[in-house]
C-alpha cells in the first residue's frame, strides 16, 4: 500500500520543547480543562499561526479560506489501474491506526471501510477517544478532534 502524508504541521510542533511538556502533563493526568494545558495549547497555537499560510521555512498550509493553498499541496500521482481503494482522511481519522492502533495498518482501516462504511471507521476513533477523556493514555490538543474521511472503492 502506497501512502502520501502531509506532516508539515507535525514537524513543526512535535519538536517544540513545550510540546512535550504538554504531553508530559496530560500523560501525568492533568487533563485538558487545567489552567496549565490551556496556557501551552495557546503558546503552541502561537507558533503555529507564525507558520500557516505563510511562505516561510516549516509553513504548513491550510486551504480553508485561502486559495492559494492548493498551490502548495502535497501531491503524487498514481496510474488508475492501479488503484483499487483511496483513503483521504484528516489526522483526527489518522490517529486510529498512527496513535490509538484501533487498525493494524491501512489496509485494516480500509477493510473496515469496505465492510461497515468510512461512518464505523469515525465512530471507532471516537469511541476509543471517549476511553481516554483526560488525555493520559493519548495524549492529544482536545477530548476528540474533528473527523472526515473519504473512501473509494475502484473497480476494474
Amino acid at each position: 500500500m502506497d501512502e502520501l502524508r502531509d506532516d508539515r504541521l507535525a514537524d513543526l510542533i512535535t519538536v517544540q520543547p513545550r510540546y512535550r511538556e504538554y504531553q508530559q502533563r496530560l500523560k501525568d493526568g492533568e487533563g485538558f480543562g487545567s489552567g496549565d494545558h490551556r496556557r501551552l495549547l495557546q503558546e503552541l497555537r502561537a507558533i503555529q499561526i507564525d507558520h500557516v499560510n505563510r511562505q516561510v521555512q516549516g509553513a504548513y498550509w491550510v486551504a480553508e479560506a485561502v486559495p492559494e493553498a492548493a498551490h502548495h499541496a502535497t501531491v503524487r500521482s498514481w496510474p488508475a489501474a492501479d488503484l483499487t481503494s483511496l483513503l483521504v482522511m484528516t489526522d483526527g481519522v489518522s490517529c486510529g491506526v498512527e496513535e490509538y492502533g484501533l487498525f493494524s495498518s491501512w489496509t485494516a482501516m480500509a477493510q473496515d471501510c469496505d465492510k461497515n462504511g468510512p461512518q464505523s471507521v469515525c465512530d471507532a476513533v471516537h469511541a476509543h477517544e471517549e476511553t481516554d477523556p483526560d488525555g493520559r493514555q493519548h495524549p492529544r490538543y482536545k477530548v476528540h478532534d474533528d473527523k472526515a474521511l473519504v473512501w473509494a472503492r475502484f473497480s476494474k
